[in-house]
């Protein structure tokens, strides 16, 4: 079986709704970051005579990520709206640190096979945790959350990138708005049978061992790719790994990436078309724009004219 499936999409894609729970106790205050110009950003300006800006985020923290070129900032400075892939306000993280717990009566030991919750067991002892603090975690949360572990503490300290830009925009006094709900990005794993989400552990699994045995560090590979600016040197680490045949890989594909970029994309349409006399900044995961498939493209093939800002 190829191992190692979609495992970077999803902790640059989905992990955002484990991120934002952390924010139930810890807020931390953007100002605190010194914006000095830094790598190429991920933005995109949606040319007309209000012109709104699309960037590209990655669902993590780091200096170098909270580094902005000011031409981010400006483009903030500059718009009415501020639209992030859900809200990162806190009842979005309640909502989410709720929505990754079992039904009553269920844990994460009674639902994996044995040599499973030995693997996981044992990778947690080498990181100071045992299996029983995730007892009441569902499998598909303990699989996207084991690959933040080497991040946790700074999580706890730092905004990710998206939640550093939700606090900036909201301090400047933006409207704020999601363009999708938290149901919406749940449903994606909740979806997934337990055999599903267990074969996604197991290779999360595989994958981290098999990093660490080689001295790689997947968080950081992927602040790597994001920080060059180059949008194809991303995707390609993204699908390093897919497996069209793989119908788990597939169905994964299609939910985390394309039937999204095809309703953000269509709500970015409706939200602009709807305030002729309103700009906006949206606020979406890197991995959504490159392609055919991707939100460029969708929104250029409906006419939207985009060109990419250069960091002055």
């Amino acid at each position: 079986m190829k191992k190692n499936m979609l495992i970077p999409p999803i902790v640059i894609i989905v992990t955002l709704i484990l991120v934002v729970a952390a924010y139930i106790i810890i807020k931390p205050d953007s100002s605190e970051i010194n914006n000095s110009a830094t790598s190429e950003p991920f933005l995109w300006e949606l040319e007309g005579e209000n012109p709104s800006y699309l960037f590209g985020s990655i669902h993590l923290t780091g200096e170098d990520l909270l580094t902005l070129p000011d031409v981010v900032e400006e483009a903030i400075d500059e718009v009415d709206y501020v639209f992030t892939e859900i809200k990162l306000d806190d009842a979005t993280a309640m909502l989410s640190a709720q929505a990754v717990i079992l039904d009553t009566g269920e844990t994460l030991q009674g639902l994996l096979p044995a040599n499973v919750e030995d693997k996981l067991d044992n990778y947690l002892e080498t990181k100071g945790l045992s299996i029983t603090v995730f007892s009441s975690f569902k499998i598909w949360s303990v699989a996207t959350t084991i690959t933040l572990l080497d991040d946790i503490q700074e999580l706890a300290v730092s905004p990710s990138l998206d939640q550093y830009l939700w606090n900036l925009a909201e301090e400047k006094g933006k409207i704020m708005g999601g363009l999708e709900t938290v149901e919406e990005q749940l449903n994606i794993f909740d979806s997934l049978t337990v055999d599903e989400q267990v074969i996604l552990l197991n290779e999360t699994l595989d994958m981290l061992i098999e990093n660490e045995e080689q001295g790689i560090s997947l968080l950081d590979t992927m602040k790597d790719a994001y920080i060059t600016g180059d949008i194809e040197v991303l995707h390609n680490m993204l699908i390093a790994d897919y497996d069209e045949e793989n119908p788990l890989d597939v169905k994964l594909w299609d939910q985390l990436i394309t039937d999204r970029n095809i309703n953000m994309a269509f709500r970015i349409k409706e939200n602009i078309t709807n305030n002729p006399d309103d700009q906006f900044f949206f606020i979406i995961g890197a991995g959504h724009y490159y392609g055919d498939d991707g939100i460029l493209q969708l929104l250029e093939n409906e006419g939207f004219t985009i060109t990419r800002v250069q960091s002055s």
